[in-house]
């Protein structure tokens, strides 16, 4: 076997030092550790992993050598070297495969807007596959011209085994999605402070991306790394299937068979079909832009040689066709298709100057575009209305040393709210509150442990509650941060003097919650937030200071109103009387005098806290936030360590952190971040710290010295009570079963949950029918139950009958999809319409119904143990489950090969669920408008599953879906105007919407034009249930005016729109839900360009009716007159617009 071509082959180098800064000291270091020159080492990439895992992180480099190491193995089937560092016992990580991500370029923290990572295709290799073909390896498009080109955009791979020759591997395509989905979470592209995601996918790497989009999707723990995916570029992707008889032939008996038979323009048809529609669909909800390349060359395939091996020698062929890789959009949508007159393989291999690749770059450079695009007119409106507001308040007539204040005051706080508002989130602080409260007389022995009384009245440093999962630590934790005799204990720690400070705070994480509640920067958040509010005693006053500088302004504006009309007596429609108006105006005067002593009040206040050498600190570690060009990771611990770390303000600090195991990092950072925190107390700051964690090695590594307590060694009591008070109430007349608990308490080991379970396995064994089952019996059950917890729930699902799996699925997706608690009925019509596919299927099951003591039988035996009913809700039985439930593995623990059939979750059930109920009401005479609900899972149904409810309610009478999409029965539908539409407005539903306008494309177009109640854009913008503006509903109306729908229709619209953008303009106030000013905006361009009529009438109140021209800021004024508004039309009175704006507001 010939040597291996050390020159010709590209090196990934890890592990690099973080203080290795350019690719001169890569290259000598490199050289160094493998005994040759540094010339021959040639380094074109150098850059900072990653990893989150790493503090600080280590460096990565792609490099070429001219000469062969002989301190390596010269294996020829070796892709991975150590390389030991000289003088040290570190080593780096030599490499070509290129596995996992890999970094390719250098950004500034504070000039990085945007991620691209790029997925390379079947059969082909990470990094070789987007260079040219040839010898010469030294060009890369994406590391050398992407990188350089678009700037503040990081350029990543994503490398996976998609080897075919001899593979040993039987990988699905779901299984390499999820080895993508475990790199994007564990790389923290599902917190606040990550970036925004452009993809670039070839061939495999495509679908790959797609079903990563799509388990994503319906992940709660992962979705929030759907909302950064900003589009792709698709190479070649089989959306329909390829031309792959010669792979087949390659895999034919091997375990990656199944992987090329995915792939099929047959086998996999229905698969690949399924992927793109439902992928398809996640990209227009969630507004993600995607482009879609396609070959125009055919490729030579690979032929079997007579010697057994594989040569490129083949018939030609188009692998993946223009339809495959665009779905058509290559006839029907061109402009997001790029032809790339190249085969399928070299469609990415890509030469500097290659005229297809200038054509990639624009494109992706549009895609990390991050620049605001709003539209002249918007910015306008807003700029007028800043400069408005500023105006009116120069003129506030205070002394010089009040407007000083008064602007520091302002300024002061205005600044603060802001760092609030950037760093609060509800979720930060609500996990304490889902936690058990402890059973009956357990963990109070706590305050009578020495070590744990001690610490809390003289001790320092740190304290750790370690134990086993499920062992009861965060009730504990819970259970000591909330009693009472915790702070009576730390009395004795803490200096207690007016001058010191006694500041506690807290932070729980939770490994099955949202981003923040397990990451640093969720930690960090809440610390500062906590600390901040103890700290400053004066922003408790910012509401109250808030609202009376919003009155004054407000009764300034009515005075000067009331002025210019004592000043032109008797104008307006219904002028008031000279008295009138003086009366009127001398109570706002007296108003504002009364604002302003309360104001005076404030600002007295103000003058010695401001003065306060806790004020000016303040001042300065906001300033600090706001100041900061660093990413906010960086940005936050520099403002805990200016809190805490300071001579300023004398403070005892007492922290209690819970589940550190479940802190969504590397365990060394988070143990070195408590350390640093204690390390760092002086005589002036004093911080300690009581955490909670189970006892992995990494860290009883840190914190083995510090003072703590194993829980399990110290809950034997606690769980004999527990489990005797359980058995106790059980059904053996003889008592003998107590003689089990000492068996459950060893078997428990400690763990709680374990017990729970247990001891209800032993309950079901006693009530069962063959109740004959001895102590022995029960004793050998309790022996055989698994250990772990994940494993006992897999045993209690495989318990579970297989004709009782799939309603056992809906049940646990209903539970952990529900928006509220739901009762034992509605969760038991829920599962049992799970698989109707049309309204009248579902109904017959609803009038099926049960008594009730028959659903709860039902549902306990689908949830196995895994649910209980507690009154009437049905709830999952520990937090555990939930874990278990959210896992990736759970749907084929329960399905089986039925998980990759079944599409849809939780939110489809209670989709159909509701929609059955009102349907049924309303033809019983017992209807009652959609809930909230209704509109809440049928949108999380599309964003979870990309699929549309169009199906169901295509099965619905219309004219019963046109009474849920109207809320009333008194207007009754138009034979013309479709139902579902005007219901999918209502809901904002755009997926459904969409599906339907692809099935109907001139139906809209076709409505009369007698016709003028068709609420389709009143519904989606002013009178459905959407309770929050989603820029997804400016896509539905885009959509409904494209395909043909007159806005002049939708008699209440246009009205509506004009109304609430004169409210906006008057009150000048876009808090709330309320749509905002610049989306109203918008609309009203978007109608215009689509056939509004501008010149309709509008009532606005006693000033009587004008036309949109009246009521429109002066940049949108000038859009209405170009669209055709007449500012000489009038209606009322003989007033022009122009006289109607300058009539004074009449009396109410």
């Amino acid at each position: 076997m010939s040597p291996p071509n050390w020159a010709a082959r590209v090196y990934r180098l890890r592990r690099l030092p973080h203080h290795i800064t350019d690719a001169t000291e890569a290259a000598r270091l490199l050289g160094e550790a493998l005994d040759i020159p540094p010339d021959d080492v040639v380094v074109y990439s150098v850059a900072h992993t990653f990893n989150r895992l790493e503090s600080p992180p280590s460096k990565v480099a792609t490099l070429q050598l001219k000469s062969s190491p002989s301190s390596l193995q010269l294996d020829d089937g070796k892709d991975e070297w150590k390389v030991p560092l000289p003088g040290t016992l570190d080593h780096l990580l030599l490499d070509t495969h290129f596995l996992g991500m890999t970094v390719l370029n250098h950004v500034d923290a504070h000039s990085h807007h945007t991620d691209c990572i790029a997925i390379s295709g079947l059969a082909s290799h990470p990094f070789g596959s987007w260079q040219p073909h040839g010898d010469d390896k030294t060009f890369m498009w994406i590391r050398d011209e992407a990188s350089r080109l678009i700037s503040g955009t990081r350029m990543l791979l994503y490398g996976y085994n998609s080897q075919l020759i001899k593979s040993e591997s039987f990988q699905k395509i779901s299984d390499i999605s999820l080895g993508l989905i475990h790199q994007l979470k564990y790389g923290g592209w599902g917190l606040p402070s990550s970036k925004p995601i452009v993809f670039l996918a070839h061939s495999l790497g495509g679908i790959v991306l797609k079903d990563a989009i799509l388990q994503i999707a319906g992940l709660q723990l992962y979705a929030s790394i759907l909302d950064k995916v900003k589009g792709a570029i698709m190479f070649g992707v089989p959306s329909l299937g390829m031309h792959q008889s010669h792979l087949m032939m390659m895999t034919e008996g091997r375990p990656n068979e199944i992987l090329v038979q995915d792939l099929s323009r047959d086998n996999g048809s229905a698969y690949l079909r399924d992927l793109n529609t439902r992928f398809d669909g996640l990209a227009f909800l969630k507004r993600a832009t995607i482009y879609w390349a396609y070959e125009t060359k055919e490729s030579i395939t690979a032929a079997l040689q007579p010697d057994g091996t594989w040569a490129k020698n083949g018939s030609p062929e188009v692998l993946v066709n223009p339809d495959s890789a665009t779905s058509y959009r290559n006839t029907k949508n061109k402009i997001m298709t790029i032809p790339i007159d190249k085969d399928h393989s070299g469609m990415v291999k890509f030469s500097s100057g290659d005229r297809d690749l200038e054509t990639i770059l624009l494109i992706l450079a549009e895609l990390c575009d991050q620049q605001d695009h709003r539209s002249g007119m918007l910015s306008g409106v807003q700029v007028a209305v800043e400069t408005e507001d500023t105006e009116l308040k120069i003129h506030k007539p205070m002394s010089s040393s009040e407007q000083e204040t008064f602007r520091l005051l302002r300024k002061y706080l205005s600044l603060e709210n802001k760092m609030y508002a950037d760093l609060h989130s509800r979720e930060l602080h609500t996990r304490v509150d889902q936690i058990e409260d402890p059973y009956e007389n357990t963990f109070s022995w706590i305050f009578e442990l020495p070590s744990f009384c001690s610490w809390l009245q003289d001790g320092s440093g740190l304290f750790w509650i370690n134990g086993k999962p499920g062992s009861g630590k965060s009730t504990l934790m819970k259970y000591i941060y909330q009693s009472e005799t915790t702070w009576q204990l730390l009395h004795s720690w803490t200096r207690s003097t007016t001058e010191v400070k006694e500041l506690q705070a807290g932070f729980f994480f939770h490994y099955r919650g949202t981003p923040l509640q397990k990451s640093f920067e969720g930690l960090l958040r809440s610390l500062i937030l906590q600390i901040f509010n103890q700290m400053d005693s004066f922003r408790k006053r910012w509401g109250e200071f808030e609202s009376l500088d919003e009155l004054e302004t407000k009764t300034l504006k009515e005075i000067e109103k009331l002025r210019r009309m004592k000043d032109l007596p008797g104008s307006g429609p219904t002028p008031m009387s000279p008295g009138q108006v003086e009366a009127k105006l001398r109570k706002e005067e007296e108003n504002l005098y009364h604002c302003r002593m309360t104001l005076g009040r404030i600002l007295a206040d103000f003058r010695p806290f401001q003065n306060l050498p806790t004020t000016k600190y303040l001042i300065r570690v906001v300033a600090e936030y706001h100041n900061s060009t660093e990413g906010m990771i960086p940005r936050l611990e520099r403002i805990l360590r200016l809190l805490l770390y300071q001579d300023v303000v004398k403070m005892d600090v007492v922290l209690f952190f819970d589940a550190l195991d479940e802190y969504d990092g590397h365990t060394d950072m988070i143990s070195q971040f408590l350390h640093n925190l204690v390390q760092a107390s002086t005589s002036n700051v004093r911080v300690k710290i009581c955490f909670s964690s189970r006892p992995w090695k990494a860290l009883i590594k840190q914190f083995s010295d510090s003072p703590g307590l194993s829980l399990q060694d110290h809950t034997q009591q606690d769980i004999e009570m527990y489990a005797a008070g359980r058995l106790g109430g059980s059904t053996d007349p003889t008592g003998d079963i107590l003689s089990l608990v000492p068996v459950i308490v060893a078997k428990a080991s400690g763990v709680f949950v374990w017990v729970r379970l247990a001891v209800t396995e032993i309950i079901n064994l006693c009530t069962s029918e063959d109740s004959s089952h001895s102590i022995k019996d029960m004793e050998k059950l309790l022996l055989e139950l698994p250990d772990d917890l994940h494993s006992f729930y897999e045993l209690i699902v495989e318990r579970i009958a297989v004709t009782h799996r799939r309603n056992t699925f809906a049940l646990l997706e209903l539970i952990i999809r529900q928006d509220s608690p739901q009762t034992v009925r509605a969760i038991w019509l829920a599962v049992q319409l799970s698989r109707s596919t049309t309204l009248e299927t579902a109904i017959r099951q609803i009038q099926r119904s049960q008594p009730p003591d028959d659903m709860r039988s039902d549902i306990l035996a689908w949830g196995g143990g895994l649910v209980e009913i507690q009154d009437t809700q049905v709830q999952l039985m520990h937090q555990t489950v939930l874990e278990f439930v959210l896992s990736v593995s759970f749907k084929r623990a329960v399905l089986g090969n039925l998980a990759t059939v079944v599409a849809e979750n939780g939110h489809s059930y209670h989709v159909k669920y509701l929609i059955a109920t009102e349907i049924r009401n309303i033809r019983y005479s017992q209807y009652m408008p959609p809930e909230n609900s209704t509109q809440y899972h049928s949108q999380q149904l599309e964003l979870t599953t990309g699929q549309s409810q169009l199906p169901f309610l295509e099965s619905v009478p219309q004219d019963e879906l046109y009474i849920l999409a109207t809320k009333t029965n008194y207007f009754p539908p138009h034979p013309d105007v479709p139902s579902i539409p005007v219901y999918a407005s209502f809901h904002g539903l755009a997926l459904c919407l969409k599906r339907w306008l692809e099935k109907n494309p001139s139906t809209l177009g076709n409505i009369p034009a007698e016709v003028s109640y068709c609420p389709l854009l009143y519904n989606l913008f002013f009178a459905g249930g959407q309770e929050r503006f989603q820029e997804r509903y400016m896509e539905m109306a885009k959509l409904l005016l494209d395909n043909g729908f007159d806005p002049n229709r939708d008699r209440d619209f246009f009205h509506a729109l004009v109304t609430r953008i004169w409210d906006l303009s008057v009150e000048a106030d876009e808090v709330g839900d309320r749509i905002p000013l610049s989306a109203l905006c918008q609309l009203v361009e978007l109608v215009l360009s689509h056939g509004q009529d501008p010149n309709i009438f509008k009532r606005f109140g006693a000033r009587g009716e004008t036309t949109a021209l009246a009521t429109a800021p002066p940049v949108l004024a000038s859009e209405l007159i170009k669209h055709g508004a007449d500012p000489n039309c009038y209606k009322t009175a003989g007033d022009s617009p122009l006289s109607w704006v300058m009539r004074p507001e009449p009396e109410q």
